[in-house]
């Protein structure tokens, strides 16, 4: 999840908000609320006279588009973003040394780090892996709010996905050794 830092596009108002991606719903209600209670209609004008005062003076339909006071993304960040592309970055590191290594001592490695050698062995499955994260990272990407950037939130997206099939696949090659192992001490 990411923090948003939103700020109102109407020159005039000066409403910000800051927090998680997922919360930019309840933000841009407190806006209209807060709009509403200044006497200040959705567009930026003051509202009619009308005969009924309690009518709503915000468009009651969530999510239509404003001309005036709407919520725009100044700054989006992710608070786990570089300490996971420094583990994608190690984690690759260590799988193309265990695709390279003669050394049988270090053959485990491919095991635990198995994404160059299955590249290797089996370029399906690493490319199965790599259009399946594509197309979650283009979907979280294009449904950003109004302001972020798609490449950021691609990259970001990209970046937890590595993580996760990484941990996935050594977790995974993990359970096969320890399953030869333990069918090889049995026997």
């Amino acid at each position: 999840m990411s923090l948003l830092l939103t700020r109102c596009a109407e020159p005039t108002c000066e409403f910000t908000w800051e927090g998680g991606s997922t919360r930019i719903d309840a933000a841009e209600l407190e806006h209209r609320e807060a709009l509403a209670r200044a006497g200040t209609s959705a567009t930026g004008t003051p509202p009619e006279n009308t005969a009924d005062e309690d009518a709503p003076l915000v468009d009651p339909i969530d999510h239509a588009p404003h001309r005036g006071h709407e919520l725009v993304v100044v700054r989006e960040r992710w608070r786990w973003l570089r300490p996971v592309v420094v583990f994608n970055i190690v984690w690759i590191a260590i799988s193309a040394y265990a695709a390279t290594t003669s050394s049988t001592s270090m053959m485990w490695l491919a095991f635990v780090f198995p994404e160059i050698p299955a590249f290797r062995v089996a370029p399906a499955v690493p490319i199965a892996v790599i259009v399946i994260a594509s197309f979650i990272s283009i979907s979280y990407a294009a449904m950003g709010a109004r302001g972020t950037r798609f490449g950021q939130r691609f990259f970001a997206a990209m970046t937890m996905c590595g993580a996760v099939s990484a941990v996935a696949s050594a977790a995974a090659s993990g359970t096969i050794l320890l399953l030869l192992g333990l069918a090889w001490r049995s026997s």
